[in-house]
């Protein structure tokens, strides 16, 4: 993988936009270049745009505020960056921005992008997938890009030197191992946890708790006892109930005498009574034969009416057609006149009109002409007065430049030693830069002073503190081995001669036993519910049977019944259809009042209206209701039948396959006991329920013991593997601490050289920087100032910036004041010119347009006199429309007094058809009325109100028949159930079950249900205790179940945290970091050896993260790595740092690589071969960044990445070759 290009904006203190290509210019040519700048000034910027670019955060930030990375107070940031990986080249670009473009808008999500260059396509990616997507192409993720691309050298350089305590923690931040620690914690606190869980289940069974066999024993007994006395006291109390049913029955019957006797007496008081009904009643019968004709006669009576109310409507139809044809007539009159008097006016009017026009026109035409006139005087004297205004303020400007190029001659005058500024500008930066270089290597090398000051007095601390370990761990192993020989003599006493494969063999012996029993236990609980089952079904399907029977039988009947009802009501039908032809004047009666005109004949009497002469519905179409909601009813009843009969049919057929499929269940479950019964080599019978657990709770106890006996051995045997992992781990330890020793004697004598060799360093430092200040001083003398501090140097670089650019500002300002001065002078001129013909212009229009005014005025004052205001448009267009419209009335009022002469003409033919047809009703009428008197007579009725009087409706027979027959059966009734309850007396009376009254029964029975009740008590009290006994059973059966299967989780956890846990996460993670250090060593060795061949990294045998150095030119004799020089020291941590990146890349080839800091603490001639190693490192094609603040580093590498830093905490980038600013860098400054 290869950076080739880098674009961004707003990274950190870099603030704008910025590019740096690495393919072109200086960059590509060097390969090598150095990323220089003061503390602070964004050095690792470059590195954070590239990160965040391709995966979208950046280490030190992490990913919850990505906006952090975004230079402060500007509205957004972006991080372009192009990158070659197997000859296919990307492009990948992440942005943020705030809301509204705004510096304090809220922050909007990031953006991300990928695009394949040569194609020019953009991946359809979101944001979110960005980062994986480039995981997935360069092979790295974040963390591995980062080990990759930035070599740890530093952090190389000081895992070399530092203890074996700190050195995995050194190792384990530099390669990122950190999650073998998790795995190891994670390991060690799973076990511990599920340990505790096996610990509470098993502390749940607690055996006391239940019930012995003989406590059960005595329990059944005493429920026994209980329930018989409870039988007893049962049988006395029925005893005692049914003796007082007996004398509420004797009661009940003396009441229901008395009860009857008041009845009888009722009823025969009701028959008295009902004497002048039952005569009306037979009166009324004698008159039934006559009611037909009777109903003839009114219908005819009625059908008079109506003809006669349809003659008087007639009657008013033609009177209102004369009405409205007179009124026609007149209307048509006066339109006629109106159409003669529109026109005449229209005659007068039209030459007025026309000769109205014809001056409205000269008008218009004198009018546009004076519009025009007015508007170009208007035009002409804004333009005066708009050019009296501009050469008043040319006037203006002119007098006012005059003062500026004045006062800007002045200051140049004054400020002239500021003409030579810009020229020296560079060599007063320059000596800035080095004197701030040199005041930053002064700060390293008294840095690294004390740094070795502090380092010496470590290592004699380090030396004594060695000693008293040492000591400490002799005795500690002595009482290590003590304690594993009296341990190795328990663990033997326990076993008593079995192996542990013994053991595991009689545990797996004991589960499958209980196992087997308690699905034994299930198939027969089930078994039982089957067979319970089986019996509900088989009572089930009797009973269904027994319904489908009589509900066919019912069905059938009512077959019948609706069969012979239909044929009854159709018959009816026919006679109503009959009967409803002559009712149809009955809807008219609704309408009569009493004592109000009717409409058709003006009678005040209407007799038909009175309730008993209205014609009410007749028996036929009662007895057809009646018959059709029977029918209705008795089909309704058949179809509900009909479907009871479906349900009961399927209910039936669904009940017989559950009972099969039961049966099936049945015995497919005995099959399966059997079976395990076989397995077993047992007889248990399936029924048999407690002895089967019986057995599964004495064979589980059998193999609790085993496993408790197996958890004690386990545990000793954990316990001795500890004791010697300890034993060694102390031994190994007394053997680093000797080697320490003899290695701390040398590293003291070495760091108290380097303490020397600083301190001279110190004092070249300062004397170089007093030499720098005076050349400064010197130079700055004649701008009055100084050599700034450090803290001032900002401020000075303002100042100096900004009288630089004040002085090329106004030097420049002076020639434009001058161009300015003659330009203004010749526009003045020009303008006072056009300005007099301007006012020339405008007084000869004045003039004309007074003449035009006058002419307007004369032929204004013509057209009033004529027409006044009126337009003459408007006046002859209204005459007209009221011409037109009074045609259209005309026409209009011709057609509606043609209809109405028609109509008219219609009425009087219809009057005299219903007149005819009301005389023939009339006739008729009286014919039928005298007949039906005359039939009156004979029957010995006087008239027809006398008829009415006497005639019943049909409600009114129904009643009182119904009533009639109603009295004379309940005296009949009454009078044997007054028999029958007095025999019922006697009889009841004969039995003689108790000489006691209702209290004392009732007392008695009290107290026998009272103690009935203390004994349901105490028979509840015990079937609760049984019945706890019971569920503790079946709980601690579920809980050995549940502590079955915790102890294979635990047994799992437990294996797996004795093989890595830890709880501070040591153990998996050194044997993580043993690995990756030997491939480490492997990988930095193929390095190493390109770089020089004269040494080679090796792991010390006896330390896992111990190394040592291989001088192949000493016999391949070893050496620690405390020993090596500054020169060799940087040589091995570079070659491990490589090594890094290769492991990181996962053999993808890096071909970019940055190197931050490592260079401090190296003496010339060790910094000339750290240099001339990475030179050898680019040939082989590689670019390589270097981050320094080496002066030395600074001036060998000539071409550079430089920063410098402005006010307000923000940065410049330039990209340097040998000096020269590069092009193509900056984008935004």
């Amino acid at each position: 993988m290869k950076i080739r290009r880098l674009r961004f904006l707003n990274i950190n203190s870099l603030r704008g936009e910025w590019e740096i290509d690495f393919t072109a210019g200086p960059l590509a040519d060097a390969g090598l270049f150095a990323i220089t700048g003061p503390t602070g000034s964004g050095k690792s910027s470059i590195l954070d745009a590239i990160t965040v670019a391709l995966y979208g955060s950046v280490p030190r930030y992490g990913n919850e505020r990505p906006e952090e990375i975004m230079t402060r107070h500007t509205a957004e940031s972006f991080s372009e960056v192009e990158f070659e990986i197997r000859n296919v080249i990307y492009r990948s670009k992440w942005a943020i921005y705030r809301a509204r473009k705004k510096s304090d808008g809220k922050i909007q999500p990031v953006q991300m992008e990928l695009a394949e260059l040569q194609s020019n396509t953009l991946l359809d990616l979101k944001p979110s997938e960005v980062p994986a997507k480039i995981e997935e192409i360069t092979g790295l993720d974040k963390h591995r890009f980062m080990r990759s691309v930035m070599l740890a050298q530093g952090d190389f350089a000081a895992f070399l030197q530092a203890k074996e305590k700190e050195r995995g923690e050194l190792l384990e931040k530099i390669t990122g191992l950190e999650i073998y620690s998790e795995i190891s914690k994670e390991a060690y606190e799973r076990d511990k946890n599920e340990k505790q869980k096996l610990a509470a289940l098993e502390s749940e069974i607690n055996a006391e708790k239940l019930l012995s066999a003989e406590a059960i024993q005595e329990l059944n007994e005493q429920m026994q006892g209980i329930e018989n006395q409870t039988i007893e006291f049962k049988n006395q109390i029925n005893e005692i109930q049914k003796q007082e049913e007996w004398l509420k029955k004797i009661a009940a019957l003396e009441h229901d005498i008395a009860r009857i006797e008041e009845q009888i007496a009722v009823n025969q008081q009701h028959l008295q009574a009902f004497k002048s009904e039952a005569a009306r009643l037979q009166k009324h019968n004698e008159l039934l034969p006559l009611r037909a004709e009777f109903q003839l006669v009114e219908n005819k009576q009625a059908e008079v009416i109506a003809e006669e109310n349809e003659q008087r409507n007639h009657e008013n139809d033609l009177k209102i057609c004369a009405d409205k044809k007179d009124a026609l007539e007149e209307k048509l009159k006066q339109n006629l006149a109106e159409l003669q008097r529109a026109e005449t006016r229209l005659k007068h009017e039209e030459p007025l009109i026309e000769r109205t026009k014809d001056l409205d026109k000269e008008i218009a035409q004198q009018q546009k002409l004076v519009d025009t006139k007015t508007k170009d005087l208007q035009n002409l004297r804004e333009t005066e007065k708009n050019l009296i205004r501009q050469t008043a303020q040319l006037k203006q400007r002119l007098a006012g430049n005059n003062h500026t190029l004045q006062e800007n001659e002045t200051w140049l005058q004054h400020n002239h030693n500021f003409a030579q500024l810009e020229k020296e500008w560079a060599l007063i930066n320059n000596l800035l830069t080095q004197i701030a270089a040199l005041r930053e290597a002064y700060k390293e090398a008294e840095t690294e002073y004390k740094h070795y000051e502090h380092a010496v007095e470590l290592l004699e601390e380090a030396q004594k503190s060695n000693m008293d370990v040492l000591k400490k761990n002799a005795v500690a192993l002595q009482q290590t081995s003590d304690k594993i020989s009296s341990m190795k003599t328990a663990l033997n006493e326990k076993r008593a001669g079995r192996s542990a494969d013994e053991l595991d063999e009689e545990n797996r012996v004991f589960a499958a036993q209980v196992t087997t029993l308690v699905i034994m236990q299930e198939i027969a609980e089930r078994y039982s519910e089957i067979q319970q089952k089986s019996a509900l079904f088989n009572e089930s399907i009797g009973t269904l049977e027994a319904e489908i029977a009589t509900t066919q039988t019912q069905a059938q009947t009512l077959a019948i019944q609706r069969e012979q009802a239909e044929k009854e009501r159709d018959l009816l039908q026919k006679i109503v259809e009959q009967n409803r032809r002559i009712a149809k004047y009955e809807d008219d009666r609704r309408h009569l009042h009493a004592g109000e005109a009717c409409p058709l004949c003006g009678a005040l009497d209407h007799p038909f209206v009175d309730p008993e002469h209205k014609f009410s519905e007749t028996d036929d179409e009662k007895n057809w209701r009646e018959k059709t909601g029977l029918c209705e009813s008795l089909l309704r009843e058949e179809n509900e039948l009909r479907l009871r009969l479906n349900g009961f049919e399927t209910r039936l057929q669904n009940a017989i396959e559950s009972r099969d499929q039961l049966e099936e269940d049945r015995q497919s479950k005995e099959k399966k006991f059997n079976s395990f019964n076989q397995q077993l080599e047992n007889d248990f019978e399936i029924s048999n329920l407690e002895g089967i657990k019986l057995a599964a709770e004495e064979i589980h106890e059998q193999r609790n013991n085993i496993e408790t006996l197996q958890k004690e051995l386990k545990e000793i045997e954990s316990n001795l593997q500890t004791l010697a992992v300890r034993e060694q781990e102390l031994k190994e330890q007394s053997l680093t601490l000797s080697a320490e020793l003899k290695s701390n004697e040398k590293q003291i004598a070495a760091q108290k050289l380097e303490k020397t060799n600083r301190e001279k360093v110190l004092v070249a430092k300062r004397e170089e920087g007093v030499e720098r200040h005076e050349k400064l001083d010197a130079l700055l003398e004649k701008y009055n100032e100084k050599t700034p501090r450090a803290s001032e140097l900002q401020d000075f670089e303002n100042r100096m910036q900004k009288a630089m650019h004040e002085f090329l500002e106004k030097s420049q300002r002076n020639i434009e004041l001058k161009n300015e001065q003659t330009a203004l002078a010749a526009e003045l001129a020009g303008e006072e010119k056009i300005l007099t013909q301007k006012s020339l212009e405008r007084e000869k229009y004045e003039n004309e347009l007074l003449s035009e005014n006058n002419q307007l005025q004369e032929i204004q004052a013509t057209r009033i006199e004529l027409f006044g205001e009126q337009n003459p448009d408007e006046v002859l267009q209204s005459t007209r429309k009221a011409i037109e419209d009074t045609k259209t009335r005309l026409e209009q009022v011709r057609a509606e007094h043609a209809e109405a002469k028609s109509a008219w003409d219609k009425a009087s033919a219809r009057l005299a058809s219903a007149e005819k047809k009301l005389e023939t009703s009339r006739n008729q009428f009286q014919k039928m009325e005298a007949d039906f008197l005359l039939a009156l007579q004979k029957k010995g009725c006087a008239s027809k109100e006398d008829y009415k009087a006497i005639f019943l409706s049909e409600e009114e027979v129904e009643g009182t028949t119904r009533k009639k027959k109603q009295l004379d059966d309940d005296a009949v009734r009454l009078a044997g159930n007054a028999e029958k309850t007095r025999r019922e007396l006697e009889k009841e009376k004969s039995r003689k079950l108790t000489d006691n009254d209702a209290a004392s029964l009732l007392k008695n029975r009290l107290e026998i249900e009272q103690l009935r009740s203390k004994s349901e008590q105490e028979k509840g009290e015990i079937n609760e205790r049984l019945r706890q006994n019971e569920a503790l059973k079946k709980e601690f059966a579920a809980t050995a179940k549940k502590i079955e299967k915790q102890q294979s989780v635990w047994q799992k956890w437990h294996r797996l945290s004795k093989l890595i846990g830890s709880s501070d996460g040591s153990v998996f993670s050194r044997f993580a970091q043993g690995l990756t250090l030997a491939r480490l060593v492997q990988l930095a060795n193929r390095h190493l050896v390109k770089l020089h061949d004269r040494y080679a990294i090796d792991k010390m045998p006896e330390a896992d993260l111990e190394l040592q150095i291989i001088d192949r030119y000493q016999a391949d004799t070893t050496r620690p790595m405390r020993s090596l020089s500054g020169g060799e020291s940087f040589l091995v941590s570079l070659a491990l740092a490589l090594g890094l990146s290769d492991l990181a890349s996962r053999r993808n080839r890096i071909d970019s690589l940055f190197i931050d800091e490592g260079f401090g603490t190296l003496d010339a001639d060790t910094l000339e071969t750290a240099i001339s190693t990475l030179e050898n490192l680019q040939q082989s094609g590689k670019s390589i960044g270097v981050i320094s603040h080496v002066e030395a580093l600074k001036e060998r590498l000539m071409t550079q990445i430089q920063l410098q830093k402005q006010s307000g905490g923000v940065s410049t980038l330039a990209v340097v070759d040998g000096g020269i600013p590069a092009s193509g860098v900056d984008f935004g400054q």
